[in-house]
């Protein structure tokens, strides 16, 4: 019998169906990667289109209000202006001092579209406070410079993206703010520390003045700014790490006594004039940038004096003088030339909106065309031209109609990032950009892996930095690979600020380190920050500042808070006194009250102050003073510390003078003797009879 079990069959072999079963494998592998990665592109895809539609229709929108004047507030009619908290990089804020911008109802911008059925995110009438949240609101917002943003984002292996421009990253933290008052309340030191998120360099500012660096921590994650303030108002505060984001906060000065000053202004035959304006002694004032008119004349700026022919003053411009000052528009005969400034795609779309009639300077929009296949370098004159001339942000001194072209760079390379071992954390990263241009990546940890470095797999790259979990690189004419390598064995150490804000952010060490409990300190309103615990609902604090812990598994510290209680402190100095005649401090020691409460000043009697050969007056403000602001009886209320001083008259005899007075003829003679004291009068008189020579 034969043994068919070793016969050669016709048709398929054994090794042919494992090749074919191989194959086909491979082959499907291959179609889902394909298809995971078409839907991945496809929601970008889908998501930059949408973002691009939303942006046309709602400049479509301001360009018909513009029809009924072109103020911000004509222009944004329909759109709902909204604080903003922690906006990317990108957002061009209407104003320094306060983050804001115009939240996009859709559907009365873009009827036509809403009607057919576009799912765009309306404004959303439930957003806490009227604030705008980046990651977390589901609303479009437009910035000054009309760019839209999709304020929740876009989460995918690209990264975060709030708009068509590409990834945005998310901000350093503020991790406190600290403010103390001046003696005299006429200003107040803002202290505000930011750790970075990554290696960038780090800034502040608070209500639009840029922070000097004060200190940096011990290990060179925090930095310290401060500004000094005059002014009683909510400052704005924007921390910025370069190549990672910015991160808002605000703190509300209250405290100071403020003196201010009117500006005036006065048409000098014009109408339209500007608002009177108030000055805040030592803060340099915005003047207003309304622009009076007066027909047939060009108006040129402000003067203090109405007959000047050139003007000191511009509107928006700065007045730093603390006085009473009436301002007077100066014109010259004649309408002043203007220009037109057209922007030209030059091959892509979306084009910024140019402008008419501008006359004198003018700034160059930060708005970006795109162009599939292309990167946007800046603008030129010359549509040829491979480099720009200009780029957004740019002032140029308009003396003929403009047209700028956008300049493109012709490649765009892809950047792959991705994780080894496969699980050990996450990245960003994964883009498209064109040759030359700055490219950042970064990574983040999962718990039980410590990072280790970067590898570059394919591409001629130079990392800034292999060994920082954020680094960059110059994007070379090439597509580039870059791995992030992590080990085993790390455990993840968090800081939960418990109703505060300011935790430090979550790190990763390994098994068995002993770490140092940070110095960072969260803030909470109403709230003292007393240490840390291991459980959320804990009344008193176990971990603090420096202290060493053990780290042997996955570990969470919890802020514990206490009740803050404002207690100010009068103090009286009896200023070479006593607080009786018995030479005790009597009543006259130091008293405390709480924010609201009051405080009687004592009493005389016994209890009156007592110097020898000096009368109590009152109190003073300092030693030297005679200036009483404060007598026995009188309430103090001030919710501040304050030293007051015993104010003493010398107590001396009063001034005394005699005159003799005596009649012709008499042999009577008349002594006067007069007393003055303090304007008091008094006279005493007798009479000698004797023989007067």
């Amino acid at each position: 019998m034969k043994n068919d079990f070793y016969k050669k069959q016709k048709g398929v072999s054994m090794v042919s169906l494992v090749i074919t079963i191989v194959v086909m494998l491979v082959l499907g592998a291959v179609v889902f990667i394909s298809s995971t990665n078409s839907i991945k592109n496809a929601g970008v895809s889908v998501f930059v289109r949408e973002v691009a539609l939303v942006r046309q229709a709602a400049n479509e929108k301001k360009l018909d209000n513009q029809v009924q004047g072109t103020s911000e507030e004509k222009t944004y009619k329909g759109f709902y202006k909204s604080k903003v908290k922690n906006p990317p990089m990108s957002f061009a804020s209407f104003d320094d001092d306060e983050i804001y911008g115009y939240v996009i109802d859709l559907e009365y911008v873009h009827t036509e579209d809403a009607e057919r059925g576009h799912d765009y995110k309306r404004y959303a009438v439930d957003i806490e406070s009227n604030i705008v949240e980046f990651g977390k609101d589901d609303v479009y917002i437009c910035d000054k410079d009309g760019n839209v943003f999709y304020a929740k984002g876009l989460t995918a292996d690209e990264g975060i993206y709030y708009s068509n421009n590409g990834i945005e990253l998310f901000g350093p933290e503020i991790v406190n703010v600290e403010k103390i008052i001046s003696a005299d309340r006429k200003s107040a030191n803002i202290k505000v520390s930011v750790k970075r998120g990554e290696d960038g360099a780090l800034s502040a500012k608070i209500g639009g003045i840029e922070g000097n660096r004060v200190s940096v921590s011990e290990d060179g994650t925090t930095e310290t700014f401060e500004v000094t303030v005059y002014e009683n108002k909510t400052y704005v505060i924007i921390a910025e790490e370069t190549g990672r984001g910015r991160t808002s906060g605000s703190v509300d000065v209250t405290e100071l006594d403020v003196v201010t000053y009117t500006i005036r202004y006065e048409g000098n035959g014009g109408t339209n004039v500007p608002e009177a304006q108030l000055k805040t002694e030592n803060v340099i004032m915005k003047l207003s940038t309304k622009v009076p008119e007066r027909t047939g004349y060009t108006f040129i700026g402000w003067n203090e004096n109405p007959s000047a022919e050139v003007a000191t003053y511009k509107p928006g411009g700065e007045f730093v003088f603390d006085k009473d000052t009436t301002l007077y528009a100066i014109w010259k005969i004649g309408k002043e030339r203007t220009y037109d400034v057209t922007y030209n795609a030059n091959g892509g779309e979306q084009a910024p909106q140019g402008e008419n009639d501008i006359s004198g300077d003018y700034v160059i929009t930060s708005q970006v065309p795109i162009r599939e296949g292309y990167g946007f370098i800046g603008w030129s004159e010359d549509a040829k031209a491979t480099t720009p001339d200009y780029i957004g942000g740019d002032t140029v001194t308009l003396t003929k109609n403009l047209t700028l072209y956008a300049i493109w760079s012709k490649g765009t390379y892809t950047v792959t990032v991705t994780v080894n071992p496969e699980g050990a954390g996450t990245v960003t990263g994964n883009v498209a950009k064109p040759d030359g241009v700055e490219t950042f990546i970064s990574t983040t940890g999962n718990a039980g892996y410590v990072f280790k470095n970067w590898s570059v797999k394919s591409g001629s790259v130079n990392l800034k930095n292999a060994t920082s979990t954020s680094t960059s690189f110059i994007m070379p004419q090439d597509n580039v690979e870059i791995v992030a390598n992590y080990e085993v064995g790390g455990m993840v150490v968090r800081y939960n600020a418990n109703k505060g804000s300011g935790a430090p952010s979550a790190r990763t060490v390994k098994y068995g380190d002993e770490i140092e409990i940070t110095s960072a300190k969260p803030i909470r309103k109403g709230y003292d920050f007393v240490g840390w615990a291991l459980k959320p609902d804990a009344e008193t604090s176990t971990h603090h500042e420096g202290q060493k812990y053990l780290v042997t598994e996955n570990v969470t510290f919890y802020a514990v808070w206490k009740v803050h209680i404002e207690i100010y402190t009068l103090k009286f100095n009896l200023n070479g006194g006593y607080g009786n005649v018995a030479g005790e401090v009597g009543k006259f020691v130091d008293q405390t009250k709480l924010a609201g409460a009051t405080i009687v000043i004592p009493v005389g009697g016994e209890n009156e102050p007592y110097r020898k050969d000096y009368v109590f007056k009152g109190w003073s403000l300092s030693a030297e003073s005679d200036e009483v602001v404060l007598r026995p009886g009188d309430t103090y209320v001030k919710d501040a510390d304050m030293e007051i001083f015993a104010v003493w008259k010398d107590e001396l005899p009063p001034e005394l003078s005699l005159a003799p007075k005596q009649e012709e003829g008499s042999t009577e003679v008349q002594i006067v003797a007069t007393a003055h004291d303090e304007g008091i009068i008094a006279e005493y008189a007798w009479t000698m009879t004797d023989t007067y020579p």
